[in-house]
């Protein structure tokens, strides 16, 4: 057996798992999210004060709805972005058959 069809076997198998691991990047934010924000109010997280007394009194609710609606929307940009650039390169890219 060529020494080199092993070692293309194995590479084919990991090109298929990364389909399913495009979401990983996604989950790793919004998790990493959560753990920040859980920690910027340690003093609710133990009890010691409720969240309704932690309510900034400068901040109005349609200051919140601009940033919740800015905030999609670069992140809506910048996944089309990188769903273009990703096509794009894989456009360019041509495979060819190796000789086994």
């Amino acid at each position: 057996m060529h020494k080199n069809f092993a070692r293309n076997i194995d590479h084919k198998n990991r090109l298929r798992l990364l389909p399913f691991l495009a979401p990983l990047p996604f989950i790793a934010n919004s998790v990493g999210w959560y753990i920040v924000e859980a920690g910027r109010q340690p003093w609710i997280v133990v009890g010691l004060q409720k969240t309704a007394q932690a309510v900034s009194p400068n901040l109005t609710a349609g200051e919140v709805w601009l940033t919740l609606i800015g905030f999609t929307a670069v992140y809506l940009l910048l996944a089309m972005l990188a769903l273009f650039a990703a096509i794009s390169f894989i456009r360019r890219t041509h495979v060819t058959e190796e000789e086994g």
